[in-house]
């Protein structure tokens, strides 16, 4: 401790560039709270809205507001609370017996799924099997999904199909891959 008489001691220029950067980073970051609690009086006056507004898909903020905790999972119950539109989600008409199903991978559907179908129409034309082989495009769906809804995505589309197919007269073997 030095008194007041004595002199401060010696800043050096390396103590004095860390003073500097210091001060700097202390002035932004008084910046950025002041920025941060302008925005929160702003979404106070239009947050409510926000969410009571129809097709804004605001599940997010509605999942942010009602578990705080850090890594508060997504949930099927908040899925079901905005569920995706599957409205289009429908299988062509067929009327084999037997049908072979093919969701593409992430990327869309590609040359490796066309080989495929081929291959397998192939080899049912070689056996003498009357097989409706598709391949299903759910792409669209596939992009509309963030990260943590995909999965359920995923499943409601395929709950859809599955009842589509088990009402089906007729229908005596089903392969998906």
């Amino acid at each position: 401790l030095w008194s007041k008489r004595a002199s401060p001691p010696r800043v050096g220029a390396n103590e004095s560039e860390q003073n500097r950067v210091g001060a700097k980073q202390n002035c932004q970051s008084n910046t950025a709270g002041r920025v941060v609690h302008m925005l929160a009086l702003l979404s106070a006056a239009f947050l409510p809205a926000l969410l009571r507004t129809p097709g804004l898909s605001a599940n997010p903020l509605r999942r942010h507001l009602r578990c705080r905790q850090p890594g508060c999972a997504f949930t099927e119950a908040d899925y079901r609370a905005d569920p995706a539109d599957l409205s289009a989600a429908v299988l062509p008409e067929f009327t084999e017996q037997h049908v072979y199903l093919h969701f593409h991978g992430r990327g869309g559907p590609d040359r490796e799924d066309a080989d495929l179908q081929a291959r397998i129409i192939e080899q049912d034309k070689a056996a003498g099997l009357d097989r409706f082989v598709h391949v299903f495009v759910w792409r669209r769906w596939l992009d509309a999904a963030t990260a943590e809804r995909i999965s359920y995505t995923g499943q409601a589309l395929g709950r859809k199909l599955g009842q589509a197919l088990a009402q089906r007269k007729g229908l005596r073997s089903l392969h998906v891959s």
